[in-house]
């Protein structure tokens, strides 16, 4: 079993002084709750909007890429407070990136890597990447266990696709096909 992300866990504190790894500040039940929360959500609307149709998602994905998404909002924005909305009981931004970088660290146990092949990496156009703060990215390596990267201008899909192939020992090949002609020109 793959979930395609990839991590790079230190326990080291970012540079604001917060320590991402403190334990005993939440339990894993209230993540579970909240993943429960979010899925049951996520297959309502979907059913909803499109009808009783096979579909297949990754909850954990999906609640990562939200729960990134949220942490790089404005704190106390609008946008963030709907975001929080998804996570249903929790919804405060420092439960959710304490309890996610957890969920992370135990991810890389011993015993979990023998089963589980954990990734996460994100790619952004070069022109943006200089924009990302600094403290964005120091929540979303401790917390999310992720790093960002600058796509490359020619066939970038192989970039994100090679990267694929290595983490998880070349079961799995190609997530990507070509990039949209929009995103192509743009890199």
């Amino acid at each position: 079993f793959t979930v395609c992300t990839f991590i790079v866990l230190t326990g080291k504190h970012c540079d604001d002084g917060r320590n991402y790894y403190k334990e005993g500040w939440i339990g894993s039940a209230t993540y579970a709750d909240s993943m429960m929360d979010f899925t049951q959500d996520f297959i309502a609307v979907t059913w909803k909007e499109y009808g009783f149709k096979n579909f297949i998602f990754s909850p954990h994905s999906m609640y990562s890429v939200l729960a990134m998404l949220t942490s790089g909002a404005t704190d106390n924005s609008t946008t963030q407070g709907e975001l929080l909305t998804a996570f249903g009981k929790l919804a405060y931004i420092e439960y959710l990136e304490q309890l996610h970088g957890q969920v992370v660290k135990s991810y890389k146990g011993i015993e979990v890597e023998k089963t589980i092949t954990f990734g996460n990496r994100l790619w952004t156009m070069p022109r943006y990447f200089s924009k990302i703060e600094e403290g964005y990215k120091c929540k979303i390596r401790y917390s999310f266990g992720s790093e960002f990267a600058k796509l490359i201008a020619r066939n970038p899909e192989n970039e994100v696709n090679d990267w694929l192939k290595e983490v998880t020992e070349g079961k799995t090949n190609k997530v990507i096909g070509k990039f949209s002609y929009l995103i192509s020109r743009n890199i």
